[in-house]
């Protein structure tokens, strides 16, 4: 994985994902949760907040929620309603 991506690829999320799918120790892990029928479970999931490299368009920067919140004239506190329909 390192060798691969020595640095996070945080505009690239796709790109990791599909290189991800196709380790095989994570495909085998997944072949036997299946045969199985026993979730995965993930002990660890770090979070890397995803920032923008480029825009070929003219288009806002909207790397965290805070700056959708803030693109959309809301606050954090107010942005967190349950969607129509939602349990």
């Amino acid at each position: 994985m390192l060798v691969a991506y020595p640095r996070p690829p945080t505009d690239r999320p796709r790109e990791l994902a599909e290189f991800l799918s196709t380790l095989d120790p994570l495909r085998a892990s997944v072949a036997t949760a299946r045969q199985h029928q026993r979730p995965i479970v993930i002990h660890a999931r770090p979070v890397t907040p995803t920032r923008t490299v480029r825009r070929p368009w003219h288009t806002p920067v909207i790397d965290t929620v805070g700056d959708l919140a803030g693109m959309l004239d809301l606050s954090i506190a107010t942005s967190t309603r349950t969607p129509t329909g939602a349990p």
